[in-house]
């Protein structure tokens, strides 16, 4: 942190305090928000979240970014678990498992053996046994139905089955009973969940970062199965960078584009890295291409966030070449080793025997300096950032206080100067107070009225119906043509049917939430409130698919019955044989079609709740907010009624008073001087 950075971020943490014990003085609680943001700067915290799709090499990358292998990265390992990685003056792994026992495995720095990485790549990775089921999936289940009491996981027979044909991933197409056969092995070798690792952490020195509390975490993949999105997501929108991780040669991503139109919020895609793996398998001129080419695919990322890096190729320098003294022991190197060897060929061809040469373009191709800057950078302007955001707070809260402290001061300056009127002022007090009173209601009131969702009028509610009508619609109006379509076309039309749905009713409930932010600010209302609304993204149901895919199997097993009984027949048969053919895309749509509408309802009824519970909940805080300030205005008019202080002794309290506001004021105007220099 710089030595500007590091004087703001002292100023604000003293404002904090000063706020904090005038508040205590007056019996009052300092809000949440803002106690977690002091705690962050306090702690100088940075959080890093490496994310993209499965296999894009995420691993790799934080263990070469840290210039040791330390998670499990090679073909028959993955991640199975989210690992969060803290700066730390150690090597240490510590690790919570499902049944609740923790180990610490930390380096003996008396013994040559490195026994926190053993120890973090055994649990962190899946067995290679295991590899073709969806392991965390699996877990998920298993740390669901663990009972204390009973030291174990505790389930049906009857709740398995449930679970194993709820549509879990067979990414590696296994037959169905081999598939099943192995959860179930696998659910009852760990069904103590003694092994099943829930928190993982590793505290590592970190070294290229400055901050004190780095933070990196690791995650299985943002379109992993088994409810790791959730986990990944939370810590996406906690970050305070986000670095997301692509194949290079792939420019065009599904999950990636979703990420950026669904996925991410705005705060996050302002501080989104995009970097682009395996760059050695990609000469420097089709590089540059590459990068051009991403940068107009997503144009909303811009093209001075995306990188391109070589993992193994810095893991190989920072583990090997950096320790070489002569270009023969390089020579040695890539001779024992036939994959260094394809990594570093054109490197070592360039340099012509130079050693520092080759070093030089393998850095070049590692590009590893360049993104270690990017995030340097990016951790000094997250500070910025947090204590410009920090500062803002603090003025908003300072001026609460200034109000209120002028709400007092005023009364009795008058009280002091002409006591004869004073009453009259007491009356306009409590006048205006009820007029106040009678305004906040209104607000909430007409606001609750608005969105009550027994109102057949609301018009909100009438904008959702029209989103399910049109969906439902487009089911019932839906027939396929039987001469060409296929049950893969039926899966394509369901899949595409429900991607449109859930879009629209996602840009209603954008257009919906900036409506109501609007709405509130126009009223000048600072309550601490999320008005954002969820569209939940509920999968179909398990019998969904299963149930109209029975009914086609069923058709083609009449199918081949009749084609065997028809063998060798006339050209009629043949044709009675293709009708039967072309009758199975329209009963697949028929049997699963009825499963549609009751899900779209679901999700109407979803958005409506949350929108609802989003509604009540601002207007209780509201209400809560408003009723309590004035109550304390109104007790303090009347305790000045009942003052019996001489003139002198009003006077006094009356100065008393306005130095406290000046220290406010001075304290308004230092939060806007360092938000304005941040």
């Amino acid at each position: 942190m710089n030595k500007q950075l590091a004087t703001h971020r002292k100023v604000l943490l003293d404002l904090y305090t000063s706020l904090h014990q005038t508040l205590d003085k007056g019996a009052k609680s300092i809000d949440a928000g803002l106690r977690a943001a002091q705690r962050n700067i306090a702690a100088e915290k940075f959080l890093l979240a490496i994310v993209g799709e499965v296999k894009a090499g995420k691993s790799t990358f934080i263990n070469a970014l840290l210039g040791e292998a330390i998670l499990p990265y090679d073909a028959l390992q993955a991640t199975s678990e989210i690992v969060e990685i803290d700066k730390s003056d150690k090597k240490e792994v510590r690790v919570t498992f499902a049944n609740g026992t923790k180990q610490v495995v930390e380096d003996d720095p008396q013994t040559p053996e490195n026994e926190a990485v053993p120890f973090l790549k055994k649990i962190a990775a899946v067995k290679e046994e295991y590899r073709d089921i969806p392991i965390v999936q699996v877990n998920r289940f298993l740390m669901d139905h663990y009972n204390k009491e009973n030291g174990r996981a505790v389930f049906s027979e009857e709740k398995l089955e449930v679970f194993i044909n709820s549509g879990l991933e067979n990414v590696h197409n296994m037959e169905k009973e081999k598939f099943e056969r192995k959860i179930c092995e696998y659910v009852q070798n760990n069904i103590s969940c003694a092994e099943i690792p829930k928190e993982v952490t590793l505290g590592y020195p970190i070294e290229f970062l400055q901050s004190k509390h780095f933070k990196i975490v690791d995650t299985p993949g943002i379109n992993a199965i088994g409810g790791i999105e959730d986990q990944t997501k939370d810590f996406i929108d906690r970050a305070d960078g986000v670095i997301y991780l692509h194949k290079a040669g792939q420019q065009e991503s599904n999950a990636l584009r979703n990420a950026l139109e669904n996925e991410l919020p705005e705060r996050v895609q302002e501080r989104l890295i995009l970097v682009l793996t395996h760059g050695s398998q990609i000469d420097e001129q089709e590089r540059e291409r590459i990068l051009q080419a991403t940068g107009r695919y997503y144009p909303e990322i811009g093209a001075d966030n995306i990188f391109f890096v070589d993992s193994l190729t810095e893991l190989y320098l920072r583990e090997s070449f950096y320790k070489t003294k002569t270009i023969d022991e390089i020579r040695a190197i890539r001779k024992e080793n036939s994959q260094i060897r394809r990594l570093t060929a054109d490197c070592f061809e360039m340099a012509d025997g130079d050693k520092n040469e080759f070093l030089d373009r393998l850095e070049a191709q590692a590009n590893f300096d360049g993104i270690r800057k990017r995030i340097e950078s990016d951790a000094q302007n997250s500070a910025s950032i947090q204590m410009k955001d920090f500062a803002n707070a603090l003025k908003k809260e300072y001026e609460v206080l200034d109000n209120n402290i002028s709400a007092r001061i005023e009364p009795l300056r008058k009280k002091y100067q002409n006591p004869q009127s004073f009453a009259l002022e007491i009356q306009k007090h409590k006048d205006e107070t009820e007029r106040m009173r009678r305004d906040y209601n209104e607000f909430t009131y007409e606001l609750r009225e608005e969105f009550n969702p027994q109102d057949r009028n609301n018009r909100y509610y009438r904008e959702i119906d029209q989103i399910v009508k049109g969906y439902i619609a487009k089911v019932n109006g839906k027939k396929f043509d039987l001469g060409s379509d296929t049950p893969n076309t039926v899966a394509s039309y369901v899949e595409k049917l429900q991607e449109d749905y859930y879009d629209a009713m996602k840009a209603f409930v954008k257009s919906l939430e900036k409506d109501l932010e609007k709405r509130i600010v126009d009223k000048a209302v600072d309550v601490q409130s999320d008005y954002s609304i969820t569209v939940p993204k509920i999968p179909l149901d398990s019998n969904f698919w299963k149930r109209g895919l029975a009914a086609a199997e069923k058709k083609v097993k009449e199918l081949v019955a009749k084609e065997s009984e028809m063998e060798g027949c006339c050209s009629s048969r043949e044709e009675e044989k293709e009708a039967i053919r072309r009758t199975l895309p329209q009963k697949l749509w028929e049997e699963i079609k009825s499963s549609l509408v009751p899900l779209s309802q679901r999700i109407k009824t979803e958005v409506q709740k949350n929108i609802d519970r989003l509604i009540n909940n601002f207007c209780d805080r509201y209400k809560r907010k408003f009723d309590g300030e004035l109550q304390e205005r109104q007790e303090y008019m009347e305790s000045l009624e009942r003052d019996k202080r001489t003139n002198e002794e009003l006077r006094d309290a009356i100065s008393s008073l306005e130095k406290e506001k000046k220290t406010f004021e001075d304290s308004i105007k230092m939060c806007i001087r360092i938000g304005g220099e941040l």
